[in-house]
């Protein structure tokens, strides 16, 4: 068996010479069993009250404080070689834990891809006054994102909010009742329609003089949109799909539909394989697309050039109520799943 003798305690009146791990053995081990006894009551020894400095101890210096911190290391980690069962499951806890933020800090990587880009907090009073937006005391804080219209010369905007509830947990149960209150049918589809603004075109591009206006849908609109189907004929009017098996659509609506469901499906797999901390509560997905390329880009402009396809744009918004919830979000999960099958089957049923 191991003997660890400790260094005798200071009389009355004496300071605490403050021993290190090595000074508060008198004398040698004598004999032990294992290696893993030994590390084990090596590693005790030294996190005991006679080997801790006092940090009132006016003779403590920085080389007894140096030795203890060596030889506690080295205590450490001769038990965990040799097995201890209690140093091995804390180091095996700190590697969880420090995976996980690895594993958290990627996905969050990967999340802003499918977000508008950020250029910081900047003060709106100074914008206004077009002076120094970064000010070190800023009155008026404001995030600085990217314009996602800003492609698009006439934009067709729709703004879906997503998931099976919009409240957090924590929300009184107040305001629980009222948001629940808002839209029941939410819990089933897995999302709404708060708004969306499409652009009707009169037969020419304006660059050729022809005008344009736009139909906007509000909060009330989507609210009334009760079943997926009422909800598909919703996403037809601002796809400009006409639900006639490609009669009047266009090539374009094919386009940006393709383009939008290949974006929808990259979000829906992070929140498959990469989302396992994170519960979006009342977020948006916000959905642009040119509204005068739809309607005319049978029409050739001038000199012979065709216009030019800008891509559609998908982007989350609106993060004000992300909580850390283990097993990611299930219900922003089912509604991007059920989003996806209802612009494939309009897209089947237009280009089948």
């Amino acid at each position: 068996r191991t003997l660890i003798i400790d260094a005798p305690r200071p009389s009355v009146g004496q300071q605490p010479s403050c021993p290190s791990f090595i000074q508060s053995c008198r004398y040698p081990c004598i004999g032990y069993r294992n290696s893993k006894q030994y590390a084990k009551t090596e590693s005790r020894s030294s996190l005991s009250t006679h080997s801790i400095p006092c940090s009132s101890s006016p003779s403590m210096n920085d080389s007894l404080l140096s030795n203890l911190g060596y030889f506690n290391s080295l205590s450490f980690l001769a038990a965990y070689y040799a097995g201890d069962p209690i140093v091995l499951s804390s180091i095996l806890s700190y590697e969880r834990s420090w995976r996980s933020l690895i594993e958290e800090v990627t996905a969050l990587k990967r999340l802003s891809e499918f977000t508008s880009q950020y250029f910081g907090v900047v003060d709106l009073d100074n914008l206004k006054r077009d002076e120094n937006l970064t000010q070190h005391h800023l009155q008026s804080p404001h995030l600085l994102l990217k314009n996602l219209t800003a492609p698009f010369p006439h934009p067709n905007i729709i703004d879906i909010k997503m998931g099976t509830q919009t409240y957090e947990p924590t929300a009184p149960p107040s305001k629980q009742i009222r948001e629940a209150k808002k839209y029941p049918p939410q819990s089933e589809i897995g999302f709404r329609i708060v708004g969306m603004r499409v652009m009707h075109n009169n037969n020419s591009p304006p660059s050729a003089g022809g005008g344009d206006e736009y139909t906007c849908w509000g909060k009330s609109f989507g609210f009334n949109l009760n079943t997926n189907e009422e909800v598909m004929r919703a996403l037809m009017t601002f796809f400009h799909c006409d639900g006639g098996g490609g009669r009047s659509s266009s090539h374009y609506t094919q386009h940006i539909l393709s383009c939008v469901i290949r974006q929808l499906t990259r979000i829906k797999k992070w929140f498959e394989a990469e989302n396992d901390t994170l519960t979006f509560y009342a977020s948006s997905i916000l959905v642009v697309h040119d509204g005068c390329q739809n309607l005319c880009d049978h029409i050739e402009l001038g000199d012979g050039a065709s216009s030019v396809r800008q891509e559609p744009i998908v982007k989350m918004i609106d993060f004000a109520h992300v909580c850390r919830e283990s097993g990611g979000d299930k219900g922003y999960l089912k509604g991007v799943t059920n989003l996806l099958n209802i612009l494939e089957k309009i897209h089947n049923l237009e280009f089948r």
